[in-house]
This record gives structure tokens, sequence and C-alpha cells, in this order.
């Protein structure tokens, strides 16, 4: 018999890398100074500056000020807990 692994498990960079650039997405959308540092993490992903990149824009008061900000705040969170349960 062959063992089934699941995407996340034999891929979890590239799911991480999905998810998180899908969710950035919009939130570089409503703050375009941050295009070109997220156009660098689709180019060159890394964990690291993926959390680099959240860092500075939830910090950002423009970003606390938004619209959107509760649904940004939980596309960050769900982020970092996948970073946290890849275990990467």
């Amino acid at each position: 018999m062959i063992a089934e692994t699941s995407f996340i498990e034999t891929h979890p960079i590239q799911m991480l890398r999905h998810e998180a650039i899908d969710r950035l997405d919009s939130v570089v959308d409503d703050l375009p100074k941050y295009k070109e540092k997220f156009e660098e993490l689709i180019a060159k992903f890394s964990i690291e500056a993926l959390l680099e990149l959240i860092n500075a824009i939830y910090r950002d008061d423009e970003f606390k000020c938004s619209v959107y900000y509760r649904t940004y705040n939980n596309y960050f969170d769900e982020i970092e807990d996948l970073v946290h349960h890849l275990n990467i």
C-alpha cells in the first residue's frame, strides 16, 4: 500500500507562500506603499521576509486606521499560526 500524505505535509513552504501571498495581496492593495516589499516577497519568498513585512504593516498607523483593519489583522494571525503550526 502507498501511504498518502497531504500537500501540507509534503510542501509546507509552498502552501504557506500561497496562503500568505493570497492574504497579503488585499492588504497591499489598500496600502500601496508596501507594494515593492510585497513584490520582493513574491519573487524571493522567505519566512523571515514574510514576518518582517507583516510586522512593518502591523505597526503602521495607516494600517491601524484602515476600514478593514480587523480583517487584515485576522489574516496576519492566520499566517503566523500557519508558520507556528508547520514548525518551519
